[in-house]
C-alpha cells in the first residue's frame, strides 16, 4: 500500500532556495547564499561567493553554475564529486535562464538584457559572448526567454517564438511554433522530453505538444492541462 511519510526539513537549507538540479549520482542547489550539495538530509557548501541560481552540464566532466553576476566553473575527475573551480570570465549578468547548445557553447537570456550566445574558451575559464536583440530579429530587447527545443536556439519574446538561423547570424519567426502556442501569447517555458515531446507554460496554459513521427513529417497533438491554471510561479516554471 501507499504511505505517506511526513516532510522533513534538510538541515542547511533555511532561506530562498531557487532550484535543484540532478547531475548525475549528484543532487546540487541553487540558494540565495550560494551552491550547495544535498548529502541525504542535509546540504554541504560548495561555495558561497554569491548567489547561485541553477546549473549547467556541458559533458561528464565540466558543470556551470548560473549565478547573481555570471557564471563559475566546477569540474570532476570521472566517478568523483563536483569541485569548484571559480568565476569564468567575460559574463557579469546574472544568469539564471541558461540553454546548452553543444560542450562549448550556451544560451543565456535576462529579461532587462537580452539574449546572449556564450562560447567557453581556455579550458572553460573565460567566454567569449554575442548579444542579441531588436536589431538582430527579435520583436524586442525586452522580456526574451531563451530555450534550447529540437537541437536549436528557441526565443519565446514578447510576441511569438524565433528561432535562431546560423546562416545569418539572427532571430527569424518560428510559424510552426507560432501556430501551436499563439503570435500573441507570451511563452515562459518549454522543455523537450527524452520523446521529443516539448511541455509549455504560456500566460494563460500548461500543457505538452505530443509529437509523433509519421512518415517524412510529424504530426503533433496539443493538450492542456486546465487543472493547473494560476498554480505555477511566473517566471520559475518547472516541469
Amino acid at each position: 500500500p501507499f504511505v505517506v511519510q511526513p516532510f522533513q526539513s534538510v538541515s542547511g537549507t533555511t532561506g530562498q532556495v531557487w532550484g535543484l538540479n540532478e547531475v548525475g549520482d549528484a543532487l546540487l542547489m541553487g540558494h540565495h547564499e550560494g551552491a550547495f550539495r544535498i548529502d541525504g538530509d542535509h546540504a554541504s557548501l560548495l561555495n558561497n561567493r554569491t548567489g547561485t541560481w541553477r546549473y549547467l552540464q556541458l559533458n561528464d566532466t565540466v558543470l556551470i553554475a548560473g549565478q547573481y553576476d555570471g557564471l563559475s566553473l566546477l569540474t570532476r575527475r570521472p566517478g568523483g564529486a563536483w569541485q569548484w573551480r571559480g568565476k569564468v570570465a567575460g559574463m557579469e549578468e546574472s544568469c539564471r535562464i541558461l540553454a546548452p547548445e553543444n560542450d562549448s557553447t550556451m544560451w543565456m537570456s535576462h529579461p532587462y538584457r537580452g539574449v546572449f550566445k556564450i562560447v567557453f574558451q581556455r579550458g572553460f575559464r573565460q567566454v567569449s559572448v554575442q548579444r542579441y536583440g531588436q536589431a538582430e530579429g527579435l520583436p524586442s530587447d525586452l522580456f526574451n526567454y531563451v530555450f534550447f527545443i529540437g537541437g536549436r536556439a528557441l526565443v519565446a519574446g514578447e510576441h511569438g517564438l524565433f528561432r535562431y538561423d546560423a546562416g545569418s547570424n539572427r532571430f527569424v519567426s518560428d510559424t510552426a511554433f507560432d501556430e501551436q502556442l499563439g503570435k500573441t501569447k507570451r511563452t515562459r517555458f518549454l522543455q523537450e522530453d527524452p520523446a521529443g515531446n516539448i511541455w509549455f507554460v504560456t500566460g494563460e496554459e500548461t500543457g505538452v505538444l505530443w509529437v509523433r513521427d509519421e512518415g517524412l513529417g510529424k504530426k503533433i497533438r496539443r493538450q492542456v492541462f486546465p487543472q493547473l491554471n494560476g498554480q505555477i510561479v511566473g517566471g520559475f516554471e518547472h516541469i
